[in-house]
């Protein structure tokens, strides 16, 4: 499987061989590599990295980083990548208000607030039983 990721990219070193390379913006792809040892410091500490390309095989991920100083290609172990998703959960059948059941709460919630309205809602709903 393959990925080719668009920057630019800024890079940073979690610890441990974790590495953060992120694209900006809170839509902007953000990618997590698991790199063993200290082998990608040199590529990823390249403050233009424009492009990210992800060969995932069975011994791990190939990343071709694209860069000012040009293409370095390094060995990680894992490498996540994660997407914001607008209107992600619009398919599924997710539980909904009418105006009423809106009413009811805001009515609900007004009440919590006012000093003993947690006892008058105690009350109140213990008469309905």
């Amino acid at each position: 499987m393959q990925r080719t990721l668009p920057g630019p990219f800024a890079a940073r070193e979690l610890g441990h061989g974790v590495w953060h390379l992120s694209a900006g913006g809170s839509a902007a792809p953000q990618l997590y590599l698991t790199i063993p040892g200290n082998v990608g410091s040199g590529v990823l500490k390249d403050p233009g990295i424009r492009r990210l390309q992800l060969e995932w095989r069975d011994d791990g991920v190939t990343v071709s980083v694209t860069g000012t100083h040009g293409v370095g290609i390094l060995t990680a172990s894992t490498a996540i990548v994660h997407e914001a998703r607008e209107r992600l959960y619009d398919g599924l059948p997710l539980a909904g208000f009418d105006a009423q059941a809106k009413q009811f709460w805001k009515r609900v919630f007004l009440l919590i607030r006012i000093p003993g309205g947690r006892f008058l809602l105690r009350f109140l709903a213990r008469r309905k039983r």
